[in-house]
């Protein structure tokens, strides 16, 4: 399949992938007295002792809680057959701009004068692969006139097409209850790595990037998009061409984050380490034009990279240390983590004893700061659970997933400040686990099951996906 041809498949019949990123399917409340579970039949509340709840919110995707431990930022992904189901989700503005983009893909439709596999539209506006997917349901529901005998199979494929609209939404838990509140956002695309502000105020994710011609080159581009839970409508900041990995400062009022001014997934890139004020001193969103990236530490850009805020001010950063001039394959194999201090802003400092990069993934620098600031927990190469201690620069597995494939498909959280939670292959010496746990490590070899008497419906996700599968379901 030519290159053109897969544009016009991913345009018309898939949604485009924001990146390939193992989820946290286990996120632990700030108290560590619950934690959302996404299972398979939607969000779940999982209690340290093993208890497990009804499914709450069955739609759920991802979540993430808010500082009072009461209220959850919930992403739903609403399945839509028909154009009248998404027609029914999407606020006015946003039916109004897919309407027009379906016009002037079906202008294009009707011009072609060469075979269906040449086809490739260029839209006027900056759109996404869900924006060109509901364009397309929509002609296929609303105005498919000529459309079969242009695009034959395509056409044909285009029938069966699905797509889902992803909301934001707030809810309160109440007992046994999840009670829905404000709807923040609603999406054509996945909204992923959702986080709240230390106030409480706002609310950040990834999601992808709209691009006018989406080549292969940028279709994996992702932005961080920034909005307030005021409910007054104020404009979104976006920053585009970003790492997944992000966090807020102390304050609530600035991001860490690493980007890049390339759109390109398949080259060697030059990004930053950089901070973002989003936020006014008032607690109103900065004004998107406003807003100033501001670059702190050079680096090769990973999409799957991370910066976080220090409890202290410093930015803590995973990087692939490196020289230029580079090649692919000069590119650097291991990764290490970094801080930047605002006070000792001449350089950086390494945070990891050397050799402890060696273990851990070659290309998903993802980590999570423990409460406390003193520890760093991250996935190593074989799914292991790595802990880093931030003072030390010390590095111990805390859960050896020994032969086994590994969990990495649901990254290890923070429970407390000495405990994490981890899914784990339930036999470690399997090369290829077909069931895997949710456990509770405090320290090198100290785990504990919390899934064993979790029903079916909430732990099918644990299974693999077939019988020669070496992962658990991804739930996207």
């Amino acid at each position: 399949m030519n290159a053109r041809k897969r544009h016009l498949v991913s345009a018309l019949t898939a949604l485009l992938a924001a990146g390939c990123l193992p989820e946290k399917r286990i996120v632990w409340s700030p108290d560590g007295s619950k934690a959302a579970v996404m299972s398979d039949d939607g969000l779940r509340i999982a209690t340290p002792n093993g208890a497990l709840s009804e499914p709450l919110v069955p739609d759920a995707r991802r979540a993430a809680w808010f500082a009072d431990g009461a209220r959850l930022l919930v992403i739903r992904a609403n399945k839509c057959e028909t154009w009248a189901d998404v027609e029914a989700l999407l606020p006015p503005a946003d039916r109004t701009r897919i309407v027009e983009l379906a016009q002037s893909l079906r202008s294009q439709v009707l011009a072609l004068k060469g075979p269906a596999a040449d086809f490739d539209p260029v839209f006027a506006m900056p759109t996404t692969g869900g924006d060109g997917l509901a364009a397309a349901i929509y002609l296929r529901d609303q105005a498919p006139q000529g459309m079969a005998e242009k695009l034959g199979d395509i056409w044909k494929e285009l029938q069966k097409a699905e797509i889902n609209v992803y909301q934001a939404v707030i809810f309160t838990l109440n007992g046994d209850k999840a009670i829905e509140g404000m709807r923040v956002a609603t999406r054509l695309d996945d909204m992923q790595e959702p986080s709240v502000s230390p106030t409480q105020r706002h609310i950040a994710f990834i999601s992808p990037t709209p691009r006018v011609n989406r080549g292969d080159d940028d279709k994996d581009s992702v932005s961080l998009v920034v909005l307030g839970t005021d409910g007054t409508g104020t404009p979104p900041i976006t920053i585009e061409h970003v790492a997944f990995g992000y966090g807020w400062s102390n304050d609530g009022r600035s991001l860490a984050l690493i980007h890049t001014p390339i759109a390109s997934s398949k080259s060697v890139t030059v990004g930053a380490v950089a901070t973002a004020e989003v936020v006014s001193g008032d607690g109103s969103l900065v004004e998107s034009s406003n807003v100033k990236v501001e670059d702190r530490v050079g680096l090769f850009f990973n999409q799957f990279g991370c910066a976080r805020y220090h409890k202290d001010g410093r930015v803590i950063f995973s990087a692939h240390p490196g020289t230029l001039p580079a090649t692919d394959q000069e590119m650097p194999r291991t990764w290490s983590l970094y801080a930047w201090s605002p006070g000792m802003k001449a350089g950086s400092t390494r945070l990891l004893g050397r050799g402890g990069d060696s273990i851990l993934t070659d290309e998903q620098a993802m980590f999570e700061i423990s409460p406390d600031g003193t520890r760093a927990l991250m996935n190593g190469a074989k799914g292991d659970t790595v802990v880093a201690d931030l003072t030390t620069g010390d590095v111990a597995v805390w859960f050896d997933t020994k032969e086994s494939g590994g969990g990495v498909q649901s990254r290890p959280t923070w429970r407390t400040n000495d405990e994490v939670c981890a899914v784990v292959p339930m036999d470690v010496t399997e090369e290829k686990p077909s069931q895997w746990v949710v456990k509770i490590i405090k320290g090198e070899g100290d785990a504990r099951e919390i899934s064993t008497n979790w029903p079916e419906g909430g732990k099918g996700w644990l299974k693999a996906k077939s019988e020669g599968g070496s992962q658990p379901a991804a739930g996207n």
